[in-house]
């Protein structure tokens, strides 16, 4: 190997080790919390919210069962049948609404992501 094929390698994983550096500050690790009102109602009449939900961060709504929600935040809102976001019961697109209907399943949780 000549020194000008040293040279030129050496440029190139410098370029190549400059692009990955470049991508990886430029990518958040941070998640962003949503932005807007989670709206839900429980069998027993109140009505309550939630604003500005984290993310990824399982939400226990309560012991009362939740029958009915809208979702109005900017992230996808997954609801769950138990109190620690491990049954699916639903998944509720920004500006959605939700009934449990008569004699329905109600949620226990609810988890928001982007």
């Amino acid at each position: 190997m000549n020194l000008t094929t040293i040279r030129r390698t050496g440029a190139l994983t410098g370029a190549t080790l400059l692009s990955v550096a470049s991508l990886t500050v430029g990518m958040s690790t941070r998640a962003e919390a949503a932005t807007g009102t989670f709206y839900y109602s429980t069998g027993s009449g109140q009505h309550l919210t939630i604003t500005n939900p984290p993310p990824s961060q399982c939400i226990f709504l309560g012991n009362a069962v939740v029958i009915g929600a809208t979702n109005n935040t900017n992230a996808l809102a997954t609801l769950y049948t138990d109190n620690n976001c491990t049954n699916v019961l639903t998944q509720m697109s920004p500006g959605t609404q939700w009934s449990a209907g008569f004699w329905g399943t109600g949620a226990h949780s609810v988890q928001f992501s982007g």
